[in-house]
């Protein structure tokens, strides 16, 4: 809704230290948020502010996690200042918000569920835990599928025959790797097998069924992007 994508980015959303929780509660987030940070951890306090994460759709670019046991923080973790003016309304202030930014390390493990969607749903602390939008293997044939769907589409808009075969034959008969995750890989297949069917039969597409043809194409480029819901909550937590 706010054009705010996937992270590209590995990040903790919020700094326990800095704005705007520094602002917002006096300097007292600290004392009152579990955290772990390079330069203080609290693990007693009775609340923890959480990032709820809805996958109402992950096929590509999934919500990717650490164990944050394999996170070394006084090396790998670092302050930084990100700009919300591009995606949120906020007081001149608090426009900078004080995340964290992590270095890679073979140490580090990481977790992702591509097949989760919106029966389920991550929930993390939102000061301490890295994450991001993974790239998986395949999202690379999956866009050139989606750029053929599309320029197939606008050949139909025209009547083009020769432009339609054209699209389709691009990536017709693609081979997907072994390692594609199976909500990914099913997806790629749909998009491929509409290429094949305009490649092979272009006048067919053109024709009557070229209705049938464009509705079954959207729905496949719909199944992969990305979308999410993501709540901020504050949750009191027992031992």
């Amino acid at each position: 809704m706010n054009n705010h994508g996937g992270a590209a980015s590995v990040h903790a959303d919020q700094d326990v230290y800095g704005t705007p929780l520094v602002q917002l509660m006096g300097g007292r987030a600290p004392d009152l948020f579990r955290h772990v940070s390079p330069d203080g951890e609290n693990h007693e306090a009775d609340l923890m502010l959480v990032n709820m994460w809805i996958p109402l759709q992950q096929v590509v670019a999934p919500l990717v996690l650490a164990d944050g046991q394999t996170i070394d923080r006084r090396r790998h973790q670092l302050r930084y200042g990100l700009p919300t003016t591009s995606f949120l309304e906020r007081d001149e202030d608090l426009a900078i918000n004080d995340i964290w930014s992590f270095l890679h390390d073979d140490a580090q493990q990481w977790y992702f569920r591509s097949e989760m969607d919106h029966r389920t749903a991550w929930v993390f602390n939102t000061l301490s835990t890295p994450h991001g939008a993974g790239v998986l293997p395949g999202e690379d044939l999956a866009a050139r599928c989606v750029r053929a769907l599309e320029e197939a589409e606008l050949a139909i808009g025209r009547g083009d025959a020769a432009a339609l075969v054209e699209a389709g034959t691009g990536v017709a008969g693609a081979s997907i790797l072994e390692d594609v995750p199976a909500p990914l890989r099913a997806a790629i297949e749909r998009m491929l097998n509409l290429c094949e069917l305009v490649a092979g039969n272009p006048a067919g597409t053109l024709g009557e069924g070229a209705g049938e043809w464009l509705a079954a194409a959207a729905a496949a480029r719909r199944l992969v992007v990305r979308m999410s819901l993501e709540l901020r909550l504050v949750v009191s937590v027992t031992d």
